[in-house]
């Protein structure tokens, strides 16, 4: 009777302890998909804040006018768009590009979702980057600043990626927002 009765109370610590470890296992699972979640609601919370500004009126003016900008080579664009020669054409510009690099900071730093980037700006990325592309790599070279706009290089190279993994293949028109009807 004496053995049983300690075996009962060892059964019972057994189980007790299952119990606990279980309870523990449990919570912990929960307590990382609520963190999982509370991320995810932040992570769409900022990237909602970043293209509701993004595509606000003025800035899709600026946006408009970036993409129909046109100079032949960079002296060309110095003389007509330069920061001395047109700094309205500066403003507008460097605005849009500092927050395509934060976009893409955010974007590297894995702060939001790529999908979400392309179904939303993955076209005017494009876009943007393949219309100044040689201007920001000839800004580097000559004001000597190797990592000026790079988080924005960065973008335009994952929305490529996910372009390309979704199977979109198609080139964008190089003329952008400009409507050329067929002959």
């Amino acid at each position: 009777m004496l053995i049983e009765l300690s075996l009962v109370r060892d059964v019972v610590a057994i189980f007790g302890v299952v119990a606990g470890f279980s309870y523990y296992v449990l919570t912990v699972r929960n307590n990382q998909r609520n963190q999982r979640l509370q991320l995810e609601t932040r992570q769409t919370q900022l990237f909602m804040q970043l293209y509701q500004d993004l595509l606000s009126e003025g800035n899709m003016r600026s946006l408009l006018d970036l993409l129909n900008m046109e100079w032949e080579d960079y002296d060309d664009f110095e003389r007509k768009l330069g920061s001395d020669s047109n700094p309205d054409s500066f403003v507008k510009r460097t605005s849009i590009w500092f927050r395509m690099n934060g976009i893409g900071l955010l974007l590297r730093d894995e702060m939001i979702d790529p999908e979400k980037v392309f179904d939303l700006l993955g076209t005017w990325i494009d876009w943007l980057w393949m219309k100044w592309e040689s201007i920001i790599l000839e800004l580097r070279v000559h004001y000597n600043q190797p990592e000026l706009y790079t988080e924005f290089e960065y973008l335009a190279v994952e929305m490529r990626r996910v372009r390309l993994e979704r199977g979109i293949t198609e080139k964008l028109p190089d003329t952008y927002t400009r409507y050329i009807p067929e002959t």
